[in-house]
């Protein structure tokens, strides 16, 4: 049983993935807008996949959280937005940079996570 297979079955407990996402989210937004200096070391991996990984991360979560096909793409948008808002506000916050390829990361980022789950989701219906 693959990784997507098991969220997928367990898309029952919505309750439960939208407490995992809004911890993801809020996670993310609090690391992005903390001052350079405040942030642990990480390993040296390129910033664009860390912020792609984030929010495929993210929009994977959101698949079971919010089933529906409509909330897919309503979760995509607000994710999108978060990007942007947070690129954004990090013009005002000690040793960071708004930066549109971060915005973009974050962008297919999301993307992928959508298709991804969409893809795992038809072809379960399909079983």
């Amino acid at each position: 049983m693959s990784y997507l297979d098991l969220i997928l079955r367990l898309e029952r407990l919505t309750a439960l993935w939208r407490l995992v996402f809004w911890i993801g989210a809020t996670t993310v937004t609090v690391l992005s807008l903390l001052p350079q200096s405040a942030l642990p070391p990480l390993p040296d991996i390129n910033d664009k996949i860390e912020h792609a990984s984030a929010y495929l991360a993210l929009a994977l979560v959101a698949g079971p959280a919010w089933p529906r096909l409509a909330d897919h793409a309503r979760t995509a948008i607000a994710l999108i937005l978060l990007g942007g808002a947070i690129e954004i506000a990090q013009l005002w916050v000690p040793g960071r940079s708004a930066e549109w390829g971060d915005f973009a990361a974050d962008t297919i980022g999301v993307v992928l996570g959508v298709a991804v789950f969409r893809l795992g989701a038809r072809r379960r219906a399909r079983r």
